[in-house]
């Protein structure tokens, strides 16, 4: 499938990913830990799981923003205000709920949303230029029904225990191409590549899987793909 992502590409504000059911498999509990931005979900689930050291990448600067907003968000509002914010329609993106993030936002971030928030009309902004349109819902405990089967951060439980914790982690992003990780100096338990394998040369992509093999520690495991369908073998 040809690559059509880019630096510009927009984000996500939700996963696609059953994120649950293949997180539940593993055991994060200090481990290290470089997974895609992508919704964000996959580094709170980390987190969540136990990990203590998470990096992520991602081509799109959509995507590392929509990180950025949603760890100053999670680190600002109680549950139902974060639920609100991010997936029920008459609160996405207020602008006074915004005005309460921004304290906690990455400096590097600040001026784009402060940007996006200037607009007369965010959410039309938002889907337009930063993130793909997704359905909002008519109230925060319907998202939560919806959104915690998928990532359980987003249970009003599991979400308090993750604010209280994600001060305690040590949280990078890149913006990267998938091609572009032999320069990062750590070594990890697990590498977790999302769908990316979708939308990649195959012997590009070949090539990078095999270099990425030494950036795992003893027992490691690269995730090479996530298959929303049957896939040829």
């Amino acid at each position: 499938m040809e690559n059509n992502f880019s630096d510009s590409s927009k984000g996500y504000i939700k996963t696609t990913e059953n994120i649950n059911g293949y997180y539940s498999l593993l055991d994060f509990t200090d481990k290290d830990v470089l997974t895609v931005v992508g919704s964000s979900d996959q580094i709170f689930e980390a987190i969540l799981r136990g990990s203590k050291n998470v990096d992520g990448f991602d081509i799109s600067i959509n995507s590392i923003m929509l990180y950025f907003l949603k760890e100053a968000a999670l680190k600002t509002l109680n549950y139902q205000e974060f639920m609100e914010f991010f997936y029920e329609e008459r609160h996405f993106f207020d602008k006074d709920t915004y005005s309460r993030i921004r304290a906690n936002l990455n400096p590097n971030a600040v001026g784009f949303w402060d940007n996006v928030f200037s607009q007369d009309d965010v959410m039309s902004f938002v889907f337009e230029n930063i993130a793909h349109k997704v359905p909002l819902y008519m109230s925060y405990k319907v998202a939560e029904m919806k959104l915690s089967c998928l990532s359980s951060y987003l249970e009003e439980r599991n979400y308090n225990y993750l604010k209280s914790i994600i001060n305690e982690a040590n949280i990078r992003v890149y913006n990267k191409d998938v091609y572009q990780l032999d320069d990062l100096q750590n070594n990890y338990d697990y590498i977790i590549l999302s769908n990316i394998f979708e939308y990649q040369n195959d012997e590009e992509f070949k090539a990078a899987i095999e270099r990425y093999r030494y950036k795992l520690k003893e027992n490691g495991m690269l995730i090479v793909g996530y298959a929303y369908h049957d896939v040829d073998k």
